[in-house]
């Protein structure tokens, strides 16, 4: 069903052994939008899935729980996992080390994170522009984010913007955070993905974090973070 499923992202990945940490796309098919009942999830899910009215937030909640599967198997093996999937986040185990999992949708698109790592956060959002360019900017963009993307000239500035507001999003989800919790206008990340400047915060400061922005196709930005 999911013929346009992709790796977006691998890293740690040796001969013959598996990634430590990878991200994969699926586009939700036109079929999908159309179904009320799907095979792959479970009885908790499946009345989750019942109780949204929204044909487009269906299909996207079931798409992501066959993508989450799928990532987990790929990165911690067909019977080295257990998934909870409840009402909030979902959660991941297996054996020989940490674990973590992340979901994102946006329109037709869905990504799904694996990896054995302790924090992991991904978001993809459809580039599109926006009114009050200000107000949005000015609580989402450290000011020197903000200077860089408007000096890159109209024609970038949303792409700059999303692209910005993914590496956030991540990073909050990775921190197990809302959007809001996170004050955004006060993280400041480098063009090339690097924490430069961040509120103070004792789970930030560790060493070990890291961004990457994703390649996920014409009018969509991605990014993932994650603490090893």
């Amino acid at each position: 069903m999911f013929s346009l499923f992709d790796v977006v992202l691998e890293l740690g990945a040796s001969t013959p052994g598996p990634a430590s940490l990878g991200v994969f796309a699926a586009s939700i098919p036109a079929e999908l939008r159309a179904a009320r009942e799907f095979e792959w999830l479970s009885d908790a899910e499946a009345a989750q899935a019942c109780a949204m009215t929204r044909a487009q937030r269906r299909a996207q909640f079931a798409a992501g729980r066959w993508l989450l599967r799928h990532a987990a198997e790929r990165i911690f093996g067909k019977d080295g996992y257990r998934l909870a999937c409840g009402g909030g986040r979902p959660l991941a185990t297996a054996p020989g080390g940490p674990a973590a999992v992340s979901l994102s949708h946006s329109g037709e698109l869905v990504l799904c994170a694996a990896g054995r790592v302790r924090s992991l956060g991904v978001d993809v959002e459809r580039v599109r522009p926006r009114a009050h360019w200000n107000g949005l900017s000015s609580w989402t963009l450290h000011p020197r984010e903000r200077e860089r993307i408007e000096r890159a000239g109209e024609s970038q500035r949303w792409r700059g913007f999303y692209q910005s507001w993914t590496y956030k999003e991540a990073l909050a989800k990775a921190l197990g955070e809302g959007v809001f919790a996170l004050p955004f206008d006060r993280v400041l990340v480098s063009a090339d993905g690097r924490l430069e400047c961040m509120p103070p915060d004792p789970r930030l400061g560790d060493p070990g974090w890291r961004l990457a922005a994703l390649r996920v196709g014409e009018g969509f930005a991605g990014a993932v973070a994650w603490c090893a």
